[in-house]
């Protein structure tokens, strides 16, 4: 899992093709389980939308990510039984 840009809005998490085709099927319920994850902690962070591209998923949010974060999202996406993901 790393960002992209400056900014570091992006997140791109590496997965496999069919993976991505589940997560995006059902985006609309992710985007509100990582932000009510988010929301536990207390982060100011919300996920905005999410995209596939290639091999990998990208979760655009509204202001730059921190390690935290990021260990919350992983946490969430290990945590979906219907997939299994390339995460170390």
């Amino acid at each position: 899992m790393t960002t992209k840009e400056l900014s570091r809005k992006q997140v791109i998490i590496p997965i496999t093709r069919f993976n991505t085709e589940i997560i995006i099927n059902s985006a609309y319920q992710h985007i509100a389980n990582i932000n009510r994850c988010l929301k536990k902690i207390k982060s100011d962070i919300l996920a905005n939308f999410i995209c596939k591209d290639n091999n990998r998923i990208i979760i655009t949010s509204n202001q730059a990510t921190f390690t935290l974060d990021l260990k919350i999202i992983k946490k969430y996406f290990k945590s979906i039984k219907k997939i299994v993901t390339t995460l170390s």
